[in-house]
């Protein structure tokens, strides 16, 4: 057969991604017919496309055509930038939509559009506003005008040389007009859409910076004035000290994010809330500017803002109650002052508070669709919403530990799976002292009574693979030896493993391989096997997902917790625990100086219940440890699972000096592990 010439193949590669672009929102389903007649290619060869396209998964069969893949999906969140910005955004998006009660954007800019990026919706949203990977012009958008004011004049010129389109009888088409307006963005650093890019809409909008004074991107919150409890005005509405309380805690995690991100994002980062506003309550006709149109206060109603040289952060959350009124209730608030150390038995007042609150944020490390199924219980029996924060764990602890060190706490509950890690943070004192009711139904020795409980069950580390790629004689070698299994040559390529460096449980599974008390029967010689087939090295959710996906036959340092869950919903894998594996548990606790601090403590009392710890087990199906709750998991009935034996599984690792010294600053156990491998990360 004759290889097609470079041109054609550019052809056909370009016939292809124009095929991509006909999906939409409205056209999220196509047939072949009907990609055909919108692109203009033969149906032969649109045929011949679509099938390629399948096969690589970027298009999935749908019900009447094709749509587009979870490859597309998978690659867009592989973008540098915009993934680091989501990554780094996200905590504080979800702070302030739990503030604000309005739906929270992120966007960048893409040609003379903005792009959303990530979307949190307003809980009581009727009418999305806006969708992930949706598209606006940039001059009718608060979004696009906070990056636009901060863009060079070459790029402002080309966007306001274009066509700007009139979305809405509200929306600024002369350019000098919103020339005058970038002025305005500038000196108040915050952005505002009026009804511009769609009638009863309103947004409020600050720039990220990046390198400089360049933005890297916005964020912005949006409401829309048909909504229950919200209005948009002509004025700003009289604001109480319930408001402004609110204002300022808005402003907490703003001022995070400035100290934060420039640190984490390691290229200069910035965000645009340096310079700030204070709210106060207004003389009587104080005016108020929005960028050049200014509206006079009656007396004893509405707020004025004033320059200051704090954070500009709370600017953006105070915009929103201006432009939102009944968006998040009225009341004094007052700091939380010392944390009971226990609810007393008046648990009907430790609810009270906290749907008083009527937030929690949840910083884990465990898989996140596991988290926000089982804190939905919470939130489905108290009414109280909760934003989870998953990363993994040293990260997550970095950054907890960061909050903490600089006394801006932004987490209300933390859980992690490093045993190490909780008690670093006890001994500097993050967590607050409090004891649940029914924290003595779990096992002391997986936590620290008082500060931490075991709330998210034991897991086991295992070796995971793909039934679809092992022949039945490999199964059974996996089954009857893991960790020989891994070291066969008949796997070379095909395996991926776990880094000790991930977490202190990865490094005790290896440890007791090579040094600890399984050395005798493997040693070091087991893991120069298993590197020797040439493994990838991936995090625990990446390499899980890489067996699933069939990249690869074998993963090494696999929680049965992450894949459990995933088998039961009839995924090709299965796993098998060593005869002496290692297990550990998520530790959780009431973070110190927590924001919703009553929230957090009724969520421990929630969490150490024996209902929490069965519904976490189902979700999960890991092994409940909570006495008075039974094991009925359901992938303990399959043919294939062998439970592990709790009387043999090193739970000990957490406090073994050995191990530790090893691992610690003067051990050499990650440096050796490191070049057996050939691992450089």
């Amino acid at each position: 057969m004759t290889r097609p010439a470079p041109q054609d193949a550019t052809s056909s590669l370009l016939r292809g991604l124009s095929l991509l672009e006909l999906f939409s929102a409205e056209r999220t389903e196509l047939s072949i017919r009907e990609l055909a007649r919108r692109s203009g290619v033969p149906k032969s060869t649109t045929h011949r496309l679509v099938l390629d396209l399948l096969e690589w998964g970027a298009l999935e069969r749908g019900r009447t055509g094709v749509r587009l893949g979870v490859r597309l999906f998978e690659l867009g969140h592989l973008v540098p930038e915009h993934s680091r910005l989501r990554e780094l955004a996200i905590p504080f998006a979800h702070s302030l939509n739990g503030i604000t009660h309005l739906t929270s954007n992120l966007a960048v800019r893409d040609g003379n559009e903005i792009i959303y990026i990530e979307k949190i919706s307003a809980r009581d949203l009727k009418v999305p506003h806006s969708r992930t990977g949706g598209r606006l012009p940039m001059h009718c958008t608060a979004l696009g005008k906070a990056i636009l004011a901060y863009s060079s004049e070459e790029y402002v010129d080309a966007v306001l040389a274009g066509p700007l389109a009139r979305r809405s009888r509200r929306t600024l088409t002369d350019p000098a007009q919103i020339r005058r307006e970038l002025v305005g963005i500038r000196q108040e650093k915050v952005a505002y859409d009026l009804e511009e890019s769609q009638e009863s809409l309103f947004c409020v909008a600050a720039p990220i910076f990046a390198r400089g004074t360049a933005s890297w991107g916005a964020l912005g919150h949006r409401g829309d004035r048909t909504e229950p409890g919200a209005q948009l005005r002509r004025r700003r509405p009289g604001v109480g000290p319930g408001h402004l309380a609110r204002a300022r805690g808005a402003a907490r995690p703003l001022r995070r994010a400035s100290q934060d991100l420039p640190r984490s994002a390691g290229h200069g980062l910035a965000t645009g809330w340096h310079v700030g506003w204070m709210i106060r309550l207004p003389r009587p006709s104080d005016p108020v500017r929005g960028h050049g149109r200014t509206t006079a206060i009656p007396p004893s109603k509405g707020a004025t803002v004033r320059r200051s040289h704090r954070t500009a952060s709370g600017a953006l959350a105070a915009a929103a109650l201006i432009l939102v009124s009944g968006c998040s209730g009225g009341g004094d608030e007052t700091a939380s002052g010392d944390q009971p150390t226990s609810a007393s038995g008046d648990l009907e007042a430790l609810v009270a508070d906290a749907q008083a609150e009527g937030q929690l944020t949840l910083y884990g490390d465990a898989n996140e669709t596991s988290l926000q199924a089982w804190t939905q219980g919470f939130t489905d029996e108290y009414d109280i919403p909760v934003s989870v924060l998953r990363l993994p764990g040293s990260q997550l602890f970095q950054r907890f530990a960061q909050e903490q060190s600089a006394g801006q706490a932004q987490a209300d509950v933390f859980c992690l799976a490093d045993y190490a890690s909780l008690s670093q943070a006890v001994e500097q004192q993050w967590f607050a002292e409090y004891t649940p009711e029914d924290g003595d139904l779990l096992p002391e020795d997986l936590g620290q009574p008082g500060y931490f409980y075991p709330l998210q069950n034991s897991y086991y580390q295992t070796v995971t693979y793909n039934t679809s790629l092992l022949s039945e004689e490999e199964i059974a070698l996996v089954q009857e030896d893991p960790i020989a299994a891994a070291g066969d040559p008949r796997f070379a390529g095909r395996i991926a493993v776990n880094m000790p460096q991930s977490s202190q449980q990865i490094a005790a599974f290896y440890y007791q391989l090579a040094e600890g008390r399984l050395a005798d029967e493997y040693g070091w010689e087991a893991l120069e096997a298993i590197a020797a087939n040439d493994p990838d090295f991936l995090s625990s959710a990446e390499l899980v997902n890489g067996v699933v996906q069939g990249e690869y036959a074998l993963g090494v340092g696999i929680t049965d917790s992450l894949a459990g869950p995933i088998a039961l919903q009839g995924a090709p894998i299965e796993f098998a625990y060593p005869d002496t594996t290692v297990g550990g548990a998520f530790g959780c606790g009431v973070v110190e100086n927590a924001p919703n601090s009553a929230a957090a403590r009724l969520f421990m009392e929630w969490g150490t219940s024996p209902e929490a710890g069965a519904r976490y087990s189902e979700i999960t199906q890991t092994n409940p440890l909570n006495t008075e709750v039974e094991d009925n998991r359901e992938i303990t009935e399959l043919d294939w699972y062998e439970a592990p034996d709790d009387s043999t599984t090193w739970f000990e690792f957490v406090t073994d000096e050995e191990f530790l010294g090893t691992i610690g600053p003067d051990g050499d156990f990650y440096d050796r592990w490191s070049e057996t491998f050939g691992y450089s990360g």
